[in-house]
């Protein structure tokens, strides 16, 4: 009976040891893992290079016109465009006011409204882009106007410098961190590295005192 009682002791004075390690080997993995993914996340950096390669500079001139479109297909988005720069320009070109009604992107944005003779009205695209005829996503830009006189000129310019996948590069940091602590702090995540290792910490002395309490009892 004795002999049994002892051999079922070294069996858990056996065991112990072998789950202890087992449970610190995993957790550090784990630790080590959460740490490694956290610093790559957090201190790669994609940047723009100092050069924009992608550029669009068109314009179009419609003179003597009462009822026309023009349909501009742009290689960026409507967004990456100068808001100011691209814009649709309007000009009473005679010795009479003009009436004139303009859609853009299929949204009425002007309707009969009068230019005076020599004056013109210039609507940029960010003035389109808040009105919503145009979003910021679009991949064209599609004008229809109609004037209720020839003697109209209009002009159309579509300008944007911007960058392109190719303008993009990855930057890497090397940060030294002192303490655990330090790593836990200023990072966008859930789990708090050392709250991580005070669990294991506890859970690592709970083991342990099982074990020295099975070995002298």
């Amino acid at each position: 009976m004795r002999s049994i009682k002892k051999n079922h002791r070294g069996s858990i004075q056996t065991i112990v040891p072998i789950a202890l390690t087992i449970v610190l080997v995993f957790a550090m993995a784990y630790v080590g893992a959460y740490i490694n993914g956290t610093i790559h996340v957090e201190l790669t950096d994609t940047m723009p290079t100092n050069t924009k390669s992608g550029s669009m500079d068109s314009t179009y001139w419609h003179n003597a016109t009462s009822n026309e479109s023009r349909n501009v297909t742009l290689t960026c988005n409507a967004n990456q465009l100068s808001g100011t720069t691209t814009n649709f320009y309007i000009l009473a070109n005679g010795s009479f006011p003009i009436y004139y009604n303009l859609t853009v992107n299929g949204v009425a944005v002007n309707t009969t409204s009068q230019l005076t003779a020599s004056n013109g009205y210039n609507w940029t695209l960010t003035a389109l882009i808040a009105a919503s005829a145009v979003a910021a996503g679009d991949r064209y830009l599609n004008y229809s106007w109609d004037v209720n006189s020839s003697e109209s000129q209009i002009t159309i310019r579509v300008y944007g410098t911007y960058y392109v996948d190719s303008d993009f590069r990855t930057s890497y940091q090397n940060v030294t961190f002192n303490t655990m602590g330090n790593i836990s702090e200023n990072f966008d995540s859930g789990l708090d590295i050392v709250q991580v290792v005070i669990i294991i910490t506890i859970l690592a002395a709970a083991i342990g005192a099982i074990f020295l309490f099975t070995k002298y009892r």
